[in-house]
């Protein structure tokens, strides 16, 4: 018998069943640590309540905002027909 073979032999006999059980071998389960959720608790305590102010909200006027939403609600109510596919130079003769 090959010295080789013999090797191989009782490498795959012995050392692979060991591996493959080691493998399935897992450390014992532990507890989270006790300041689980700490970092989200922290975040919410950290944000801050906004006051009502008598200061006047700067931005866009009444009719500029009116007229926006009306645009963005007609946007959903008219189909625009789909675009065209893109195709790039495909057949195309000279």
């Amino acid at each position: 018998m090959n010295p080789a073979n013999t090797f191989v032999s009782k490498l795959l006999r012995y050392a692979f069943p060991g591996l493959l059980l080691a493998g399935c071998a897992s450390p014992p389960a532990t507890e989270p640590p006790f300041d689980f959720g700490a970092a989200s608790r922290a975040a919410f305590a950290r944000q801050a309540v906004a006051l009502p102010s008598a200061a006047p909200v700067s931005g866009i006027d009444g009719a500029a905002a009116l007229y926006t939403q009306q645009a963005y609600r007609k946007s959903f109510a008219e189909r625009q027909p789909p675009a065209p596919p893109l195709v790039i130079g495909v057949g195309a003769q000279k």
